[in-house]
């Protein structure tokens, strides 16, 4: 039961999520909203769990901070970015790509084998989307590249932190562990955003009440519930089938993005994100098949 609640909540909270940040980017610099979100859920999440836990020793933290900069410094950094200059619903086809990123390179660095044909062929296809979306012969005008490849770049950030996640000596707690996580990843944002100048963008006075609200969504639902939900599979399937997000988060967020930001579903981005989720959905229920096959359910606990 566990495990499906978990499921759950990457499923739709995370989908829910591309909206939020689409909201909250409108209204104060990106890197202000990620960092302070992950801040601000990063010490509530450390400070709840540490009234059962022991604290950190210095290697947990190192341990814990590369996750998070990787996490968070990156691949969220990346993300909120990116939705400055490019619609959420694409944000979230774009990221899917982590279907693809995350068995790839847990063959090549953990496993050690080769990818299959079926893997360098559905990847293939999967660029061909990607191409779609910036092609400037397409009717219609191409994405914005720069975002483009901040989104594409941000998914290898969630894997390399997802499989380093699994390492024994991560910390043993999982609530500790995500709130370190969180923490450091949030105040490596907002070093970035008072070095590139970001809180002189902010206008307070200007941040409407749907932005705080979205913001809220995202510390509470998006940082605390959906990412402690996410570290808990991590301990229990492969990081592979917990990527399985990766393709229902872009039905939701390109419903809730039209509905509710109107952004158009042109048919640029609706073949392009048949020819992104498509392969990305066959590599995943291949993965499954597999592991079932295997006997395979992930790796130890960690609290």
């Amino acid at each position: 039961m566990k495990r499906l609640l978990a499921f759950a909540a990457i499923y739709l909270i995370w989908g829910s999520t591309y909206l939020a940040i689409g909201v909250a980017v409108r209204e104060a610099p990106p890197w202000i909203v990620a960092g302070t979100r992950f801040l601000f859920a990063g010490a509530l999440l450390y400070a709840f769990a540490r009234r059962r836990a022991p604290g950190l020793s210095r290697r947990e933290w190192l341990e814990a901070g590369l996750a998070g900069l990787l996490f968070f410094g990156v691949s969220h950094g990346l993300g909120h970015w990116a939705q400055v200059r490019i619609p959420s619903g694409i944000t979230a086809v774009l990221v899917a790509t982590v279907g693809m990123w995350m068995p790839g390179l847990e063959a090549v660095f953990v496993t050690r084998r080769a990818p299959s044909a079926t893997t360098v062929t559905c990847s293939l296809v999967a660029f061909l989307g990607v191409v779609v979306l910036l092609a400037p012969w397409w009717p219609g005008e191409p994405l914005h590249r720069a975002g483009v490849v901040a989104v594409l770049t941000a998914p290898i950030a969630w894997s390399v932190a997802s499989l380093w996640s699994r390492r024994p000596t991560m910390p043993r707690d999982l609530l500790v562990s995500a709130g370190a996580q969180m923490l450091v990843g949030g105040a490596a944002l907002l070093v970035l955003a008072t070095l590139t100048g970001g809180w002189s963008e902010l206008d307070l006075s200007r941040v409407r009440p749907r932005a705080v609200l979205a913001w809220l969504h995202l510390a509470l639902f998006g940082s605390i519930v959906a990412f402690v939900a996410y570290q808990y599979l991590l301990t229990r399937v492969r990081p592979a089938v917990a990527a399985t997000y990766a393709f229902v988060n872009p039905l939701i967020a390109v419903f809730l993005g039209a509905l509710a930001l109107s952004e158009e579903l042109s048919l640029r981005v609706a073949f392009a994100a048949v020819l992104i989720l498509v392969p990305v959905g066959v590599l995943q229920i291949r993965e499954i098949r597999r592991t079932r096959g295997a006997g395979v359910s992930g790796g130890a606990a960690r609290g």
